[in-house]
């Protein structure tokens, strides 16, 4: 039996999230040490080492982004409505933002954080608003594209 189109998106759109959450996981999974040594990888020059904390706040924002973006379309072969779709991913990355700081209690040298939680709720608004806006302006787009197939140019 072949798989729709429709249901061939649905798989992989799921398989994207989870493949986010594993990642997620595992860096979060990292004893301190690791970390630090992961995120200074970037942080090459002693100069720069005061940029060290905001880039892992940046990179909490952006894989929550990612994570945002992915549960939205996931999410939105069920929701209703644009605004239903948006509540749910990002209260749906809320919860998978608050199972990470937990599990960092138990990681040698890590520490749950609540301003972590606030950073990858926005990170996740951030990228599911980000879907909105790319949806609409695609969806203008096409109705355009497709109104000027159908209009007689006139010269």
């Amino acid at each position: 039996m072949l798989v729709s189109r429709k249901n061939f998106e649905y798989i992989i759109s799921y398989f994207i999230t989870i493949a986010i959450m594993i990642l997620i996981f595992c860096l979060s999974a990292q004893s301190a040490v690791e970390s630090e040594a992961l995120s200074g990888i970037l942080i090459k020059d002693n100069f720069l080492e005061f940029l060290h904390h905001h880039v892992r706040k940046a990179a909490h924002f952006a894989i929550y982004a990612m994570l945002g973006v992915s549960v939205f379309i996931s999410v939105g072969f069920s929701a209703e409505k644009k605004l239903q779709q948006f509540i749910i991913s990002v209260f749906l990355c809320f919860l998978y933002g608050v199972f990470d700081e937990v599990h960092q209690l138990f990681v040698e040298g890590r520490a749950g954080l609540i301003s972590d939680v606030i950073i990858d709720t926005v990170g996740a608004a951030f990228g599911a608003g980000s879907s909105i806006v790319f949806s609409a302006v695609m969806t203008k787009i096409t109705m355009k594209l497709h109104d000027n197939r159908r209009s007689p140019c006139i010269k």
